[in-house]
């Protein structure tokens, strides 16, 4: 096999060399910024195409919220379409629930926009009803409001040791595998805050 370099994370135990985000640091710290703001209905928004980024950030959140009140605490899945009207009619259902949620955990910021504006056509607010974040940064994020919160990818870092792979690369033989990621700085915003039910329990 030729060597070569993957900008993205690679599936477990294909023989390539991989540069991404640390997903799996952001599904276990998405997790404690919940817990920490006494969510306990927490959605986790994903596509179905099964990246292996995402099943990372999956396991290490599930993994995560366990680690909390595992009796009180419930993530539901939502493994949704390329289509807005799709993701749209799962999260309907999620609100025909006794235990409404609370929080949101979002890859793309697409399905932020429209994760938004049903909730708004629901009349809830967010944050006083519903927190959100999103994992995937795009600066479609900034014409939100309230903006959400994001992880911003460390871009600079990654072409910097993309450089350094490829000189390697070409210079060593056999080439090492790596497996390279990197942690994402998590940017705050108004659209996270704490449960509501905490809220109207201190009035």
């Amino acid at each position: 096999m030729l060597p070569a370099i993957v900008l993205g994370s690679a599936f477990p135990g294909l023989p390539l060399t991989s540069i991404d985000s640390d997903y799996r640091s952001v599904g276990h710290h998405s997790a404690g910024l919940f817990l920490g703001k006494a969510h306990r209905q927490i959605v986790w928004m994903v596509p179905e195409a099964g990246h292996a980024g995402d099943m990372e950030t999956e396991e290490s959140l599930l993994k995560g919220l366990r680690q909390g009140n595992a009796n009180e605490t419930s993530c539901r899945i939502i493994r949704h379409g390329a289509s807005g009207s799709d993701l749209i009619q799962k999260i309907s259902q999620l609100f025909a629930s006794p235990a409404p949620s609370t929080a949101f955990l979002v890859i793309s910021p697409f399905a932020t926009t429209a994760l938004v504006t049903h909730l708004l056509s629901r009349g809830l607010r967010i944050p006083q009803d519903v927190s959100v974040i999103t994992r995937d940064y795009d600066p479609l994020l900034e014409w939100i409001r309230p903006p959400s919160a994001h992880y911003i990818p460390p871009l600079r870092r990654i072409a910097s040791r993309i450089s350094r792979l490829a000189v390697e690369m070409a210079t060593s033989s056999p080439f090492p595998l790596y497996h390279i990621q990197i942690m994402p700085q998590f940017c705050c915003s108004e659209s996270l805050t704490v449960c509501p039910e905490i809220k109207g329990s201190n009035r």
